[in-house]
Order: structure tokens, then C-alpha cells, then sequence
């Protein structure tokens, strides 16, 4: 899962068609399921590429916690999605024209600042049970929400930003 940030640190979420098979018509940011034996990063930027249509000489992916993070999503259509994932962010060039395919069916900016009130308006209304656990314990899941995980992840991205730029002023 990536998190895309404009040049004003505004957050791309993507609204899902509807005619997707797993959450449509939901919000979310751009995210992708591994092929086998593909690295990460690899997936990442082949989602950035097929979503936003954007190359790896374009942006630069920064991890949002040190590894990987292994879910497991109960839908109550008797689906179980079992994946590890990376997040990363990713700052768009300035004047970035946002484009997206035809998996989406819109893009909302949001604030990051604002995310932490908003999260609520993504997920998957479908999503009965959503557990995580990360790479130094994988077999100790806990239950959370899609949106917190993501509310989780943002506060990560924003304060990592802010370092940066606080750094840049010294």
C-alpha cells in the first residue's frame, strides 16, 4: 500500500469502480497484490505505474515501518485475503497532473493533517474481520480497522515528513 502525496503533503486517495471484486466503490490509496516472487518495492511501483501511471524515475518510495506487515482480511463473502505487505509514501513531482485507470472511478486530495479525522470514509463495507501482525512477531495478530491501520500509518508518514522539514530549516 502506498501513500501518495501531492506537493502540499495533500494525500491521492482513489475511489474504487464498481465493478471491482474486492471493495468497490469504496475510497483508498493506491494499492496492489504482489505476483509471485515479486520484491516489495517491485509491487509498489508496478501499483503506482498501473494505477496512477507513474514510472520509477518519477518518484521515490519511503518505507512507512521498518518491514512488512502480514494481514488478514475476512470478507462476508467467506473470502480470506492472507498477504504481507509493505507501506510505503511517495512525494509527486510539483504540478504532478494526477491521472488515474480504470479501476478507479475518482481521486480525492485530503489534507494528511486532516486523515487522522477523515479515515473513517475509507474501508470496505464487506471487511468483517481485519487482523495484522509485523514481521517480528508474524503469528501474533491483532484485530483493527482498515481505517486505523491507515490512520496508523499516516501519523507515521506525517511525522517522518516532519522531521525532514524541520531538518531542511536547521
Amino acid at each position: 500500500m502506498i501513500f501518495v502525496l501531492n506537493a502540499q503533503h495533500e494525500l491521492v486517495l482513489l475511489k474504487r469502480a464498481p465493478g471491482m471484486k474486492t471493495c468497490p466503490g469504496t475510497w483508498s490509496v493506491v494499492g496492489e497484490h504482489a505476483a509471485p516472487n515479486e520484491e516489495f518495492a517491485e509491487t509498489a511501483f508496478r501499483g503506482l505505474r498501473e494505477e496512477l501511471f507513474l514510472n520509477e524515475t518519477e518518484v521515490k518510495l519511503y518505507p512507512v515501518w521498518t518491514g512488512p506487515l502480514h494481514l488478514r482480511i475476512h470478507y462476508d463473502n467467506q473470502r480470506l485475503d492472507n498477504q504481507w505487505t509493505m507501506f510505503y509514501y511517495t512525494i509527486l513531482p510539483a504540478r504532478k497532473v494526477i491521472s488515474f485507470c480504470e479501476e478507479a472511478s475518482g481521486v480525492m486530495l485530503l489534507p494528511l493533517a486532516d486523515f487522522a479525522t477523515q479515515a473513517h470514509l475509507l474501508g470496505c463495507h464487506n471487511m468483517q474481520r481485519f487482523l495484522v501482525a509485523d514481521s517480528a512477531t508474524p503469528s501474533k495478530f491483532r484485530n483493527t480497522t482498515y481505517p486505523d491501520l491507515l490512520r496508523d500509518g499516516a501519523a507515521i508518514v506525517s511525522r517522518k515528513l516532519n522531521e525532514v522539514f524541520s531538518s531542511d530549516e536547521t
